[in-house]
């Protein structure tokens, strides 16, 4: 299997764990939390996507926050009784959420990138410690 396939088997596996993580993020906020009184909308959303992109990098965050703001908005109103948003002041909530995870997003990817690198320079170190030790008796 070439890089090229590896990337994209890769790829397609980032994007189906943030809609999986997405959906069980809806789901655990439509039950049990809304049975128990909660009012906070991204209780559950955050931490999915702070998951998504810690795992699958930016674009999947990405994905993840534009699901979670679907839902919210789209969904909620065909599976709860009383739909999350309904006054204006609810739709800053959903600006705040899509410029939190953008940033979570880009954070982790820069986490992301950071220890790729990080990897490549101790491959670096332990090759430059070999050629040490042959070239010096």
């Amino acid at each position: 299997m070439n890089l090229q396939q590896r990337f994209f088997r890769f790829a397609w596996s980032r994007y189906a764990i943030a809609i999986v993580l997405e959906a069980l993020a809806a789901a655990l906020r439509v039950w049990p939390l809304q049975a128990l009184g909660s009012t906070l909308v991204w209780l559950t959303f955050y931490p999915a996507v702070m998951v998504v992109a810690i795992y699958g990098g930016l674009s999947a965050g990405l994905l993840a926050t534009a699901l979670a703001c679907l839902t919210a908005v789209f969904l909620w109103p065909l599976l709860v009784v009383h739909p999350f948003i309904d006054q204006p002041a609810d739709w800053l909530g959903v600006a705040v959420f899509v410029c939190t995870g953008t940033r979570i997003s880009g954070v982790a990817e820069a986490m992301r990138r950071a220890q790729a690198r990080a990897i490549k320079a101790q491959e670096q170190a332990k090759a430059a410690n070999r050629a040490k030790s042959v070239c010096l008796p």
